[in-house]
């Protein structure tokens, strides 16, 4: 027990000789730290002596005319953050693979005579069909007709009124761009 105690009292003696030399630096650094202000403030004077040699000092001399205005020193001003534009995006016009898509025949409230109810439906597509891509014609909402022919031919359409449709679908059966409202009488 008396070693531990003379080991820690032997520990402590040197614990204490660096702790006083850390304390005379940190003392001297805080010292060199408040003067700085003083010096960053001071005026400069500007002389020259006999031999007509030019000096500077912080103290005026007896042939010392007036303090030197220095030039600000050049401080670096970073430019202005940009400013993120949190607004909402502006809405894009969907792409259109198709410029024209349109039922060209029959005609809007048209009459189509035809004894076995059989016809043919005229379409116009501008630019041409693209590859993979397929026409689908439907009478009141069914699917009666598909190819890849602007005119494309049905048969034993009932008689009376209908509603008249086409769409272009891609090769995964997606709609890419739809015709409609047009409506028809049927005489048989």
């Amino acid at each position: 027990m008396y070693v531990f105690i003379l080991c820690l009292k032997d520990q402590w003696i040197r614990i204490g000789r660096s702790l006083s030399m850390i304390t005379k630096v940190l003392t001297r650094l805080l010292l060199v730290l408040l003067l700085i202000p003083f010096a960053v403030g001071a005026q400069i004077y500007k002389w020259k002596d006999k031999d007509g040699k030019v000096h500077y000092s912080d103290q005026p001399q007896k042939n010392t005319d007036k303090p030197i205005d220095l030039p600000e020193s050049m401080i670096y001003k970073a430019p202005p953050k940009p400013r993120i534009n949190l607004d909402k995006p502006k809405k894009r016009e969907p792409y259109k693979a198709y410029q024209t898509f349109k039922i060209a025949s029959p005609q809007n409230d048209g009459t189509v005579r035809s004894a076995p109810g059989n016809m043919t439906v005229s379409l116009q597509v501008s630019p041409g069909l693209k590859s993979g891509h397929e026409l689908v014609v439907m009478i009141d909402g069914k699917q009666v007709a598909k190819g890849k022919s602007t005119s494309i031919s049905v048969s034993n359409v009932d008689r009376g009124t209908h509603s008249l449709s086409a769409k272009i679908i891609d090769a995964s059966g997606k709609t890419v761009v739809s015709a409609g409202g047009v409506t028809f009488h049927m005489k048989r």
